[in-house]
């Protein structure tokens, strides 16, 4: 019942032996044509920023008078492949830089909003 529709699916996450893993921990293969962009991050450390969880990737561009137009989703299904916690002295504990497996067709779109200093954010996807 839970394990319906796994066929050709794989883990998404690494795992020890002897460490169970649920149904959520499973999911489609990555493309080889994926790439890995890196973001940073302050949003502290949700149960849900973790290596293997797929997240839609969003953005909003500047607009003006220091303000931000309506955020739409680049693209809805990355993958984040690490997270590392900032380190050091003046570490605030809340920021982290993000590697992301991006697939191809959304990597102008990516290159394009860091490269504009667009706001970038990360939501978790629904675990069906």
């Amino acid at each position: 019942p839970e394990w319906g529709g796994t066929e050709g699916l794989v883990l998404k996450r690494p795992i020890r032996r002897g460490e169970l893993f649920t149904r959520a921990d499973f999911g489609e293969p990555t493309r080889s044509d994926d790439s890995i962009v890196t973001i940073t991050l302050t949003i502290g450390t949700p149960a849900w920023l973790r290596a293997g969880r797929v997240v839609q990737l969003w953005v909003a561009p500047p607009a003006p008078e220091n303000s931000f137009s309506a955020p739409f989703v680049l693209s809805p299904e990355v993958i984040i492949d690490q997270v590392t916690p900032e380190e050091g002295f003046a570490a605030d504990g809340a920021s982290s830089r993000i590697d992301l497996r991006i697939p191809a067709r959304d990597v102008p779109g990516v290159v394009h909003a860091l490269a504009n200093a667009y706001f970038l954010h990360l939501t978790p996807r629904a675990i069906l």
